[in-house]
């Protein structure tokens, strides 16, 4: 398993969870889709995913690693949707920005930087 969530749940408001016992599994190549309604969970789901909210039951395993937050997992990226962009990004340039924790301040990203 590449990506796992066992028994995920998590509210903003006590006695009203916006996930209530998600069970996932995604192998090495598989796609997942999530859609629905404006204000359902999906951005809540990919940030529980991510770590950048933690489950208040269940968790997320990454490569048979337990993520317990953002700092567990440096390999995960997570863009969020935005209308417009401040600035002019092409695709490579934002996708990019996923290593700049690897690359020393005012550096150019090495080629592997880019393949990675």
């Amino acid at each position: 398993m590449i990506i796992e969530v066992k028994n995920g749940t998590y509210w903003y408001i006590k006695g009203k969870a916006v996930l209530n016992n998600i069970n996932f599994s995604l192998e090495e190549g598989s796609v997942m889709t999530i859609l629905g309604q404006n204000g359902v969970g999906k951005t809540t789901l990919l940030k529980c995913i991510s770590g950048l909210l933690k489950w208040r039951s269940g968790e997320t395993i990454v490569q048979g690693r337990k993520i317990t937050s953002i700092n567990d997992f440096c390999e995960i990226g997570y863009v969020p949707q935005a209308r417009g962009l401040a600035f002019p990004y092409t695709v490579k340039e934002m996708t990019s920005m996923g290593r700049a924790r690897y690359v020393k301040m005012f550096s150019v990203p090495s080629k592997a930087d880019i393949k990675k």
